[in-house]
């Protein structure tokens, strides 16, 4: 079973009109019978048909600084995460199967960074980042500490 879905036209890094093409596939070798769920970017510029506008699979994990380069992010560079979030984006929108919309919302998870843990100061009422090295006092800030403390 395969589906293409979300054409994406990418004006920012070259023109390319870029595209998911989305696939189940059944494991025959385990007893569970769960679909493994592949996305693969295609660039209708090249071609119209499947097999010869693939550029790569799209991985699940987009990071540019990570060690392991894949061909997505060798191909995007540091606009990898905001293309891949578009893709999957205009994805989600357009499937109506719900392992697939469940598949596209885990992977976009992983892409969205992480917001930054923020407390706010007992004292002055500011938010800061906690230190957890000080397990003293951790709701209070280090401006806070050294007015108190000294």
């Amino acid at each position: 079973m395969s589906l293409i879905l979300s054409i994406f036209d990418f004006c920012g890094l070259s023109l390319m009109d870029l595209e998911l093409y989305i696939t189940k596939h059944y494991s025959q070798r385990s007893l569970v019978n769960w679909p493994k769920i592949r996305f693969a970017v295609l660039d209708k510029d090249k071609a119209s048909k499947y097999p010869e506008n693939f550029l790569c699979l799209l991985p699940k994990q987009i990071n540019p600084k990570l060690k392991q380069k894949h061909k997505f992010i060798q191909l995007f560079g540091n606009e990898s995460p905001k293309i891949a979030q578009d893709l999957l984006n205009n994805a989600l929108d357009s499937t109506g199967d719900p392992e697939i919309a469940e598949a596209i919302r885990k992977r976009l998870k992983k892409i969205k960074p992480r917001s930054v843990f923020q407390v706010k100061c007992k004292l002055c009422g500011f938010f800061f980042e906690p230190n957890f090295k000080d397990a003293d006092s951790p709701r209070i800030c280090s401006d806070c500490k050294q007015r108190i403390y000294v």
